[in-house]
């Protein structure tokens, strides 16, 4: 690979078309809520200010990666300026420490204390999940024999505001040593031995000191990706360079925080329990609030249903992002993979538990980002759905700036109708993978422009229909039985309050396998499976349009996927070419232990290599799935 410093991919989204066009429309007046570990290196240099000279970092709320200091032991000076902290130690107060009560809050804690990681299970479903997401030299931080070392911390009121020193430094006299307030405030942060960064709040009225530092670089990656401005190198920004920053911990009060601050964006790339609180939460966040959450889909592929089980829930409410290898990087890395092609391990849908289709987008899932100081490496090639959702994230933020310009009124809706109108899905493309396409920016703002303004598409989500049983989104058509029968029917019934008028329009893969009749207060949907090739995986779609009005994008999508799997002890003749996996479906016999799938290479003109991975669906719940992987080579000469 290229020795090259940072790159972050912008071109296939038209980001970069769009700055060129707009250059005062880069996220500036945006601010995006980062749902991670903390992001509070303010050092790196992406992370200084924004394209405007604001603060980029604004804010770093509800962290446990962090610990709080009991500071209730209140002491004065002895008329020297030094004090006896609560340590037993004397402590020399340098003369610029401007307190006019003379009391001074002490407390000490241990660099064990500070260095460790605190990880809330309750709250997110563990480190599994962080490193899913390949986020790399997680854990690695240097770190120097000084754990069972004390450390005195020392909190005061200068007038105005709280104020507090941390002598790491073994020093009686603190003038070396910085003084921090909270980091809302002035938004400073220092730094351990180890380089690793920390900020600080002071509660309770002095009696309570919280350190805060991150335990990994995960959420410093994400960061730079959405919003990194380097104003001498353009070329190494992140998607929004003039968006502001809120670091807001997986464990924090989300709605609370996003609410005060007023977050515009809300980015998800780390993996939490979903509960009925949270769904309520992200239905509030998004219907009432008007904010739009991009949420990395995971690193589960190749297999398709590979999206966490329990994302159905928030689907709805969210902008699920799979991965891409976007044409730009094969270019300047020299690499042999197909252009704009959805990464191997980008998780895919249907959603199993609703229909539903699962991905909404895809965006690049590559990236060179900087590291933090506390990290060996100067900076890294990262590559995961992590990084495709803030990239997603940080062009809307781009987005939203110019309609916030034009004084356009949008909706989180309509935003995500406007991208999938304009996204760009490649030819042969397979939407359980690509979702709607690869967002395009610019196409989205003209578009926009025309059409929101003159009312031609819906303020708020309609999912006007249910399907036989409540809770669906889609049709997934799929029976573990050893044959399939000819044809399935599926009773589509309409919400009667939702009275617009409009038609259904197949897709041009449905017509093949699909019909349906007349519209009413229901239609029936007929799938006709002996038309489809055994062991294959079909997806179509029905969509509900206005045929009066070609600017109204689809009032909905019922999406159709239907597997139909082969028997076993078949022999089956497959053309395989270096791209995209090809997947093979087939229905296991009853109470077998064990698969043998032999591969006879028929004609061998130069050294094959195959990889083969499996997954097995549970039981017959079409809820739960368990995967198990293996990989195997065959080089053949």
């Amino acid at each position: 690979m290229p020795n090259i410093e940072k790159y972050i991919p912008k071109e296939v989204t038209q980001q970069s078309e769009f700055l060129k066009q707009y250059p005062e429309y880069d996220g500036r007046g945006i601010k995006i809520a980062i749902i991670d570990t903390d992001i509070i290196d303010k050092n790196l240099p992406g992370m200084q200010k924004t394209s405007t000279g604001l603060p980029k970092v604004l804010n770093c709320i509800g962290c446990k990666s962090g610990i709080t200091v009991n500071t209730s032991t209140i002491v004065k000076s002895n008329g020297k300026n030094v004090i006896i902290v609560s340590s037993g130690r004397e402590i020399i107060i340098p003369p610029e420490f401007k307190n006019p009560s003379d009391k001074w809050y002490t407390g000490c804690t241990t660099f064990e204390q500070l260095y460790e990681d605190d990880e809330d299970d309750e709250k997110c479903e563990g480190k599994e999940n962080l490193k899913e997401i390949n986020a790399p030299n997680m854990d690695k931080k240097i770190l120097p024999p000084l754990n069972d070392e004390i450390v005195d911390c020392v909190v005061w009121f200068d007038g105005e505001k709280w104020q507090a020193c941390i002598n790491t430094s073994f020093s009686t006299n603190l003038i070396h040593m910085k003084i921090l307030t909270n980091f809302d405030g002035e938004h400073e942060i220092a730094f351990l031995p180890n380089n690793c960064p920390y900020c600080i709040y002071v509660h309770d009225e002095g009696n309570s000191l919280q350190i805060l530092s991150p335990p990994d670089d995960h959420g410093i990656l994400v960061a730079q990706v959405a919003a990194a401005y380097f104003p001498d190198n353009p070329k190494s920004n992140g998607l929004a360079p003039g968006a502001q920053i809120i670091s807001i911990d997986y464990s924090g009060d989300i709605e609370k925080d996003c609410i005060e601050l007023e977050v515009d964006i809300l980015n998800l790339s780390i993996g939490f329990k979903i509960t009925k609180s949270t769904v309520k939460i992200f239905k509030k966040m998004v219907n009432e609030l008007g904010i739009i959450i991009t949420y990395a889909a995971g690193n589960d592929g190749p297999f398709y249903s590979s999206i966490p089980k329990n994302t159905f829930e928030i689907s709805d409410y969210c902008f699920l992002i799979g991965a891409i290898f976007p044409e730009e990087m094969r270019k300047a890395f020299h690499y042999k993979q197909s252009r704009n092609s959805v990464l191997s391990f980008s998780s895919k849908g249907p959603l199993l538990s609703s229909g539903a289709l699962g991905i909404d987008f895809v965006a690049p899932g590559d990236a060179i980002i900087d590291l933090p100081k506390w990290n060996p490496n100067k900076n890294e090639y990262c590559h995961g759905t992590s990084f495709a959702a803030p990239n997603v994230g940080g062009s809307i933020a781009c987005l939203l700036t110019a309609l916030k310009e034009n004084s356009i009124q949008y909706s989180p809706t309509q935003i995500k109708m406007a991208l999938a109108k304009t996204a760009y899905l490649p030819r042969r493309a397979n939407k359980l993978a690509f979702g709607n396409g690869i967002i395009q920016i610019k196409n989205a703002f003209e578009f926009i422009k025309k059409s929101i303004r003159k009312n031609n598409f819906p303020y708020k989500s309609l999912v006007p229909f249910s399907i036989d049983l409540l809770n669906q989104k889609g049709i997934l058509c799929y029976q573990n039985k050893y044959k399939l029968p000819q044809e399935y029917r599926y009773y589509v019934n309409f919400d009667p309050t939702f009275n617009t008028k409009w038609a259904l329009e197949l897709t041009s893969k449905a017509k093949k396998f699909i019909t349906h009749s007349k519209i009413d207060n229901f239609f029936i949907v007929k799938i006709h499976t002996s038309l489809l090739e055994e062991g294959s995986i079909n997806y179509a779609e029905i969509r509900g349009i206005v045929s009066s009005n070609s600017l109204i994008p689809p009032l909905f999508n019922l999406p159709i996927t239907v597997i139909c799997p082969a028997e076993c002890f078949n022999e089956k003749e497959i053309i395989l070419n270096p791209g995209p996996p090809i997947h093979f479906f087939f229905n296991i016999p009853f109470q077998s232990q064990k698969c043998c799938i032999k591969i006879t290479p028929l004609k061998i003109k130069k050294d094959i290599n195959i990889v083969l991975e499996h997954s097995q669906k549970k039981k017959d719940s079409l809820v739960q799935v368990e995967y198990r992987f293996s990989e195997n080579r065959f080089m053949n000469k």
